[in-house]
């Protein structure tokens, strides 16, 4: 290994952890001069050794100094990204999701609604990153949000969050790329989907037949999106799910449609336009036309692949 690359690896490793870990929105408590236990998960700590902190995470079954932590949880095991992740969100390219504030339930949610997660997320992560082409840190902060998961059958839940702050609901997506599964939660309520809020004031709404197609246009466009809530209807005849976020989000104008470019997302646009005619409604479909792509997560492999 080149000096340059041994000179990056220790500087990624001489970075402040417990800062780092600050900065992705976990928090510590004190509690001895060398030893500070994380508030959002107990059994998450770190503790000093000589100038550099370490971590255990027991339920996890992970130890070990900042790039192993991102590593284990955010690169999927390669450690070279590892390295480059904790680089570049010291130069400031670290990719936020900026949403506004929810606290949301982690696994059982409602009387009615229970998510069984599983005990770690790699297969999501594999998935998402490998398959999907969604940029590591997105989907890093949407677990750490608690926006999506993967369940004990190893499939990803894109989580519908209430209100309240609770999880009535979700889009299941199987891993498996040989034999794709899609479902929704049992008892799931479809008034509501899943939903990525950037900003505190929204007036602008963008509809999208599938979780994976909010996700991949949230990418794409991430630095020009301000007050605006991108939802998933969960297919394309679901467009009543729309009122239920009319009613959350007073100041909504203006809605986009970002459905699939086919026959399907024609009868949602029209059904939108018909129904919610008193609001702007916009047919944002034209760039995969324009690309020869059916959906959002087409047009973002497309990109990737000319940047390659």
């Amino acid at each position: 290994m080149a000096l340059l690359e041994k000179g990056i690896i220790e500087k990624a490793r001489s970075v402040d952890f417990k800062e780092f870990l600050e900065q992705e929105g976990f928090n510590f408590k004190r509690e001895t001069y060398n030893y500070n236990r994380c508030i959002q998960h107990n059994s998450l700590v770190l503790n000093t050794k000589g100038n550099i902190y370490w971590y255990n995470w027991y339920s996890m079954n992970q130890k070990g100094d900042i790039i192993a932590f991102v590593q284990n949880n955010i690169t999927n095991g390669d450690f070279r990204k590892a390295v480059e992740y904790i680089i570049n969100k010291q130069v400031g390219s670290y990719i936020k999701i900026e949403s506004v504030d929810r606290k949301i339930s982690d696994t059982t949610v409602k009387a009615d609604v229970e998510i069984l997660k599983n005990d770690n997320m790699k297969r999501l992560f594999a998935y998402l990153i490998k398959t999907r082409g969604v940029d590591s840190q997105i989907v890093y902060q949407l677990v750490r949000k608690g926006l999506i998961l993967e369940d004990k059958e190893h499939n990803i839940v894109f989580k519908a969050i209430d209100e309240a702050g609770n999880t009535v609901g979700g889009e299941i997506r199987g891993t498996c790329t040989n034999n794709i599964f899609r479902g929704i939660v049992k008892n799931s309520n479809e008034e509501y989907g899943f939903s990525i809020p950037i900003g505190n004031k929204i007036t602008k709404l963008i509809a999208f037949e599938a979780s994976i197609d909010v996700i991949s246009y949230f990418q794409v466009y991430k630095y020009m999106l301000k007050e605006t809530l991108l939802l998933s209807l969960g297919g394309c005849t679901k467009t009543n799910k729309i009122s239920t976020y009319l009613t959350l989000y007073k100041n909504i104008n203006e809605i986009t449609v970002c459905t699939d470019s086919d026959t399907g997302g024609d009868n949602a646009f029209n059904a939108i336009k018909g129904t919610y005619n008193s609001l702007k409604v916009i047919d944002g479909r034209e760039i995969l036309k324009n690309n020869g792509v059916k959906d959002f997560n087409e047009m973002l492999k497309a990109m990737e692949n000319k940047n390659d």
